[in-house]
């Protein structure tokens, strides 16, 4: 079977237990999410809902970042 090998240099900032996390997405966040959060990781999953599409994960960052709360009906 043919597959490629990656050889990654190690990250330079590893993900410690003091670290507060922040995860938006899909279902796969939730399920990343709770892993991180049985091994006692500070995390705050999908604040505003399970979000799909990037334009609207980047619309809510946004609308965090000014301190507003995103309109229910996505106005």
């Amino acid at each position: 079977m043919f597959r490629t090998e990656l050889q990654l240099p190690p990250f330079a900032h590893q993900i410690d237990r003091s670290d507060h996390l922040l995860a938006l997405g899909s279902c796969f966040t939730e399920h990343i999410g709770g892993y991180l959060e049985t091994h006692k990781l500070s995390i705050l999953v999908n604040p505003f809902g399970t979000l799909f599409q990037p334009l609207a994960i980047a619309k809510v960052l946004r609308l965090a970042l000014q301190q507003k709360d995103p309109d229910p009906r996505g106005y």
